[in-house]
């Protein structure tokens, strides 16, 4: 994390709060998104950790924090896992902003490498509407290596650490 800090990395993502507060406590204080959930509302405001929206009852849960809390949707373009539909999105981008939570991006991943294109050209036309706001495609590993990027990526290159099967 450190060497990434220096490097000027716009944002670190971790999987479990624990790992978000080992980071704060080096003194590291590059934006940290949390993927995993974490119910303890005091330690993501205090540790200023942005907490990643997988859900509608996750949503429903952040919603009631008296503490202001940085968040970014997780966004379902087909995976079918987790995350907020397209459908629910403008709702969604409502109950935020009449609450204490801050929204800071919208974050989705590809479900597939045969959908990439419509699931990147539609993800791209919510930037106009949701200007102001830092969106982030959340790359998978094989479109990581098959595909140009702009500077809307983060890559999770997950199973490719190990090696990727042309």
């Amino acid at each position: 994390a450190r060497i990434l800090a220096k490097n000027k990395v716009p944002m670190l993502a971790v999987a479990t709060i624990e790992e978000a507060i080992a980071i704060r406590k080096s003194l590291i204080f590059t934006p940290i998104l949390l993927l995993g959930p974490c119910l303890d509302f005091k330690i993501l405001s205090s540790y200023k950790i942005t907490a990643l929206v997988l859900g509608e009852s996750y949503l429903q849960k952040l919603l009631k924090s008296p503490y202001p809390i940085h968040v970014h949707i997780m966004l379902d373009m087909g995976m079918n896992r987790e995350g907020i539909s397209i459908d629910q999105l403008d709702e969604s981008v409502k109950k935020i902003h009449k609450s204490k939570l801050q929204l800071k991006g919208i974050c989705t991943h590809y479900s597939s490498l045969s959908n990439f294109e419509s699931a990147h050209e539609t993800f791209h036309n919510l930037q106009t509407k949701y200007a102001p706001m830092h969106l982030v495609f959340h790359s998978s590993a094989t479109s990581t290596y098959s595909h140009n990027h702009d500077d809307n990526f983060c890559f999770r290159i997950g199973l490719a650490l190990y090696g990727l099967d042309n």
